[in-house]
């Protein structure tokens, strides 16, 4: 099934499924790419879920502790200008609120993904891009806080 990533966006019936419940936390998008970002906003909000994005990983660290949020899960680019999707994890882990919080970490390369999801720092899952709507759902669904 063809995803989107870079430039492409895919909406599929999946996304019509009912959200796992997440009472008042977002789903954080952490995403460079501005079409991949909307992509997966509109997979997500489609499907019912709220969601909150970041450019990069200062922006996201700036979502977090400037306004409090406490996401279900947070969708986290690894490769991104500035600061890494692994830097970024590694100051989450470092935070006692946000510690706790599932990342799934998406990249364009499935070796750096299983480089990371076998390393200090792994997430909760990897998310190869193009993205397929229907596996970024079924990932949402698996690991969001509830």
């Amino acid at each position: 099934m063809p995803g989107f990533g870079h430039t492409q966006h895919l909406m599929t019936s999946s996304a019509r499924r009912a959200p796992v419940e997440t009472p008042g936390r977002p789903v954080l998008v952490v995403e460079d790419d501005a079409d991949a970002r909307d992509g997966t906003m509109e997979v997500l909000r489609t499907a019912g879920y709220k969601v909150v994005t970041a450019a990069n990983g200062p922006e996201a660290l700036g979502v977090l502790w400037a306004t409090g949020t406490k996401p279900a899960l947070i969708l986290l680019d690894l490769m991104m200008p500035g600061m890494a999707g692994w830097q970024l994890r590694d100051k989450l882990l470092d935070d006692p609120t946000l510690e706790h919080v599932p990342i799934i970490f998406m990249s364009g390369y499935r070796h750096t993904l299983e480089t990371i999801q076998n390393g200090p720092t792994a997430g909760a899952a990897g998310l190869l891009k193009p993205i397929d709507p229907d596996e970024l759902l079924a990932l949402v669904e698996r690991h969001a806080l509830r």
